[in-house]
């Protein structure tokens, strides 16, 4: 109830606040992930969101919500990627040249 006796501005200040969910109510599970035959790439995508909480319905990006992650055989990853080169970039930068050479 404020200074004239209604009760509607309390009222209406509980149902605009914004929910938040405290630090002190996140559960924090552990993940184990195996690391072996994996790039450090996809690695790091799996490892991500579960370190940020995004899994969690209670996820804020403001909050510490996640989650703690074991990797094991970190030294069996991967750390070789297969680069091609792209055809059609070299023909822009050849048609380029003959351009600035004529």
């Amino acid at each position: 109830i404020d200074q004239r006796g209604c009760a509607c501005s309390c009222l209406l200040q509980n149902l605009l606040s914004t929910m938040s969910f405290p630090g002190r109510q996140a559960q924090r599970a552990w993940h184990l992930i195996d690391a072996s035959n994996q790039t450090v790439g996809r690695l790091a995508a799996t490892i991500a969101p579960i370190l940020k909480g995004k899994h969690k319905p209670t996820y804020r990006p403001n909050g510490d919500c996640g989650d703690y992650v074991v990797v094991i055989n970190a030294d069996k990853v991967s750390l070789v990627c297969k680069v091609t080169k792209s055809l059609a970039g070299e023909a822009w930068i050849n048609s380029l040249r003959s351009f600035v050479n004529s």
